[in-house]
């Protein structure tokens, strides 16, 4: 990178400074060094080397033994051998940092590193050397050209982000302008701007400060009079009726903000197929090509896996209604989850049945798959944690009918406490007496479980349901999984009466605050009564909206207001995202007889 007239420069700079110190060692020190120093201009840099070496062991304390420190790695230098250069020059700087030469050798080091391809080290290594140089000198200028070349010539804007983070100094403000700069010339206008905000706090003063604000304004001013987002759902084929419903529930949110504010969004809606596949295609299609600074979606959260990685990759923020698999937003710090994870829902419902009913011992009776053990277990670890046992656990069989051994399974610990009990009992205890007075048989002893854990499906819950009291068995039910709340509701109510469940993505909670607001709304755009799947849509919509109003406008900007979002309120229900942008608040419902009824958690 440095030219030979910027070398010999360089040096015939530092020679006048090497031989200013006076000679105060004895006469041999000065004798060898002027050897060495004479091997070094005669082009004998091995010899010179070598020599400086040795001056470096006799003449520590005196003004010899940083010329010689400083000389070692100029011979490597001059004989082209960068590895060494770049080490010897760098232990120069850390055992003499406060040294004149000191910004010399951090030129030189950085020279080496650029000259092996080691760009990175070369760019901090120029760096430093402007960070330490006093005012502008000539070797300040030199590093800060030479550093500019490699940023805009060399590195990647990943490698750019890199040495940004990792730089320290005022000069820093130098890889922040250029990284605007190439941002803007490849037309990411958000990332550059979120690139100059966050260097004018970390670097409020330097030599681009005025730069980065003029840039700032006016992205700012251009990027509020158009902001794209991305909707990513299926508007075409098997899915195509909630694909619906999730887009106008956003578009409805959104068409209600631009009416208030006057500003204009612009929705780009791309189809997935509930594909994967398709789903990844037509998010590197849209963001590539319309650089939205927040996406809504997918459906499904198969789909949503590989959309959320190339969020990540292309730091858009992905706010998904509806995907509630396990793990989804764990996947990127850019990827939120409005629907809540079923484990989460297991693990709330242990929480509400042990700290508001008061119940201390549960039993489970769970299918046998990875869904209903995944389940079963975050519900008993829980309980566990909060000071409870669970006393039996039971699984089935896909295709179960008969579940009169599972149930004789998990009611059997209580039955044998229940025989110590048997001798005191009186005609008023109907566990062991009918209501005429005559002592049952002890299969029909009526066993209290506190609290049955259910994280069964519907089509088993209707032959589970009536077959518990069947088996004499009296409990409270607690459900999760796929407990279809309109399917469930009729059914016989004596089955299902104070039962506490964790209600399926579809339900449509009515009594959600801002429900009716919302229905009327949605009825008029669209004409027909809103399902769960539209008020996700919705309620997602407006806290990105909420991010607008707030005068948000790049995706780091509202990354960071997602991340922050707590007790949010609306139809689709209350969302507050965890540090992995996982939504907290779990819907549950408790069953007046057939009637199912919001349970209000907070007040």
């Amino acid at each position: 990178m440095y030219r030979k007239k910027i070398i010999y420069s360089l040096l015939a700079m530092l020679l006048p400074c090497i031989v200013s110190f006076g000679w105060v060692n004895p006469e041999y020190i000065a004798e060898r060094f002027d050897e060495a120093l004479l091997a070094y201009r005669a082009g004998e840099y091995g010899k010179a080397h070598q020599e400086f070496v040795g001056l470096i062991i006799d003449s520590r304390g005196s003004p010899y033994f940083a010329m010689s420190k400083f000389m070692i790695p100029m011979c490597s230098y001059k004989a082209e051998n960068w590895s060494s250069a770049t080490r010897e020059f760098a232990d120069f700087v850390n055992t003499l940092p406060e040294h004149e030469c000191a910004p010399a050798a951090l030129v030189y080091q950085g020279n080496s590193h650029y000259r092996i391809g080691e760009y990175i080290p070369a760019v901090k290594a120029f760096i430093s050397a402007i960070d330490i140089s006093e005012d502008r000198t000539e070797t300040a200028a030199i590093a800060e050209e030479s550093a500019r070349r490699i940023l805009w010539g060399y590195l990647g804007l990943n490698e750019l982000e890199v040495i940004g983070e990792q730089v320290e100094g005022v000069s820093g403000q130098l890889v922040d302008y250029i990284r605007v700069k190439r941002h803007l010339e490849i037309g990411e206008k958000a990332r550059a701007l979120e690139i100059c905000q966050r260097s004018l706090i970390k670097r409020p003063k330097g030599a681009y400060t005025d730069s980065l604000k003029n840039i700032s304004r006016r992205i700012s001013k251009e990027l509020s009079e158009h902001i794209a987002v991305a909707v990513f759902a299926p508007t075409a084929g098997v899915y195509t009726e909630y694909g619906t419903s999730m887009v106008n529930g956003i578009r409805l949110a959104i068409s209600e903000y631009e009416k208030s504010s006057g500003q204009s969004i612009e929705i780009v809606v791309e189809n997935t197929a509930a594909d994967p596949l398709v789903g990844a295609y037509a998010a590197k299609r849209l963001i590539g090509g319309h650089s939205p600074v927040v996406a809504f979606g997918p459906l499904l959260s198969d789909v949503a896996v590989p959309i959320a990685t190339l969020c990540d990759q292309y730091r858009v923020p992905l706010i998904s209604p509806t995907a509630s698999k396990d793990g989804i937003a764990g996947l990127s710090p850019f990827v939120f989850q409005v629907a809540t994870p079923p484990s989460l829902g297991s693990e709330k419902l242990a929480e509400y049945a042990v700290n508001t009913l008061g119940i201390t011992r549960f039993s489970i009776l769970s299918p046998d798959d990875p869904a209903g053990r995944k389940a079963a277990a975050n519900f008993a670890d829980r309980v566990e944690k909060l000071g409870a046992e669970t006393v039996s656990i039971a699984y089935y069989a896909e295709g179960t009918v008969d579940f009169s051994e599972h149930l004789r399974s998990i009611k059997k610990p209580f039955f044998e406490e229940m025989k110590n009990y048997s001798a005191r009992a009186d005609t008023t205890d109907l566990r062991f007496y009918k209501p005429n007075g005559v002592f049952r048989d002890e299969n029909e002893w009526i066993v209290t479980i506190p609290g049955l854990f259910l994280p069964a499906y519907y089509e088993d819950l209707v032959n589970i349901l009536p077959q518990i009291p069947f088996n004499y068995i009296e409990t409270r039910l607690l459900g999760a999984n796929g407990w279809i709340i309109d399917e469930i509701r009729s059914m016989d109510g004596s089955y299902i009466d104070s039962a506490v469940v964790v209600p399926d993505d579809f339900w449509t909670n009515t009594e959600t605050p801002g429900w009716e607001s919302f229905s009327k709304s949605y009825r008029r755009a669209y004409g027909y009564t809103p399902d769960r799947i539209a008020a996700l849509g919705y309620v997602s919509g407006e806290i990105v909206c909420k991010a607008f109003a707030s005068g948000l406008v790049t995706s780091d900007q509202i990354r960071d207001y997602l991340s922050a979002i707590s007790d949010f309120e609306g139809p689709g229900g209350e969302v507050s995202f965890d540090a992995t942008g996982t939504n907290t608040e779990v819907n549950l419902v408790i069953f007046d007889r057939n009637i199912p009824k919001r349970i209000k958690q907070k007040e």
